[in-house]
């Protein structure tokens, strides 16, 4: 038996045994099972976007997670800013779909925008009065 063929067999058993749970530590397939499961919210939390804010003109970015709204929902941003002059808009839609700008304040803070009975993901925009800066959004 050529040495290709000894590596590809001995490839395969420990793939096959990897399979079967036989090469796993302990319980390390119910571990997996479980540490997924637990990481699932915790990638919800991780929602968010950064985007520089510059004096020439509004900069965007879209958010990582898409929101899911409700007839009369709203849904809350946090965000900081580098500088305090630093604005923010979060686009949002009315209850005919349009598209509209809700203003979330300047140098950080808590925003609540309504986003009723719509799903998309949020795209934000920010502009800087006076020297470029960088915003951080969580949601």
């Amino acid at each position: 038996m050529s040495s290709t063929t000894q590596k590809a067999t001995a490839l395969a058993s420990a793939l096959a045994l990897t399979a079967t749970g036989a090469l796993a530590p302990g319980n390390a397939a119910s571990a997996a099972t479980t540490r997924t499961k637990a990481e699932a919210p915790a990638a919800r939390k991780g929602c968010g976007a950064n985007l520089p804010a510059t004096p020439a003109r509004w900069t965007y970015a879209r958010g990582t997670c898409a929101l899911l709204g409700r007839p009369g929902a709203w849904h809350s941003f946090r965000w900081t800013a580098t500088d305090s002059y630093a604005a923010l808009q979060v686009r949002t839609y009315n209850t005919r779909g349009q598209a509209y700008w809700v203003k979330c304040g300047s140098g950080g803070g808590h925003c609540q925008v309504p986003i009723g009975n719509n799903a998309f993901t949020p795209l934000f925009r920010a502009w800087n009065a006076l020297r470029v800066s960088h915003i951080y959004i969580t949601y």
